[in-house]
């Protein structure tokens, strides 16, 4: 099913549901992909150029401009992944098996996998792998150090070491 102005742009058959206006609008899609797309430009609907949305399969994105919806001209690819909320994961080039959730969650421009962000701007520059990040504005400037675990509202905010735990508010701040 879909429902929206202009959001089935090189679509193939693959039991998605997409409604929003421009919802993956500039889909590179193969034909078993089973994608949920619900929100304005969620899935790359402001992409430029010739710059197109690869949304792998199972993928669920929810939120006004989830994923790939920041205006650039270079292609954008997320497989196996859940996004949810407003400008989460909005600058995210591509990744592998997230679970981004909250307002502005890993909306900051990189690549990253394996990661679990969870809350309002939770980790808003975030590009890490195989991080858990729970907590209003946690790790929100974290650009490196894999392998981390911040739980905690401001928590590892600047946070740049590999195999960190931080837990409760502000630890590890700078």
């Amino acid at each position: 099913a879909a429902a929206g102005r202009d959001n089935t742009h090189r679509l193939e058959a693959g039991n998605h549901v997409i409604i929003g206006a421009d919802a993956l609008k500039f889909v590179e899609s193969g034909s078993e992909e089973k994608r949920v797309v619900i929100g304005g430009q969620a899935g790359g609907g402001s992409l430029a150029g010739s710059a197109n949305c690869v949304v792998g399969t199972m993928s669920v994105l929810i939120g006004q401009d989830a994923f790939g919806s920041n205006g650039a001209s270079a292609n954008t690819s997320l497989m196996a992944s859940t996004i949810i909320g407003g400008r989460a994961a909005r600058n995210l080039v591509t990744g592998t098996s997230h679970t981004i959730i909250g307002y502005g969650a890993a909306q900051g421009t990189g690549s990253f996998d394996r990661s679990i962000v969870i809350g309002t701007e939770a980790g808003e520059n975030f590009a890490s792998d195989d991080c858990v990040i729970i907590g209003t504005t946690a790790a929100k400037d974290m650009t490196g150090g894999d392998k981390a675990v911040i739980i905690g509202s401001k928590a590892g905010e600047k946070h740049l070491g590999t195999g960190s735990i931080m837990i409760g508010y502000k630890a590890g701040w700078a």
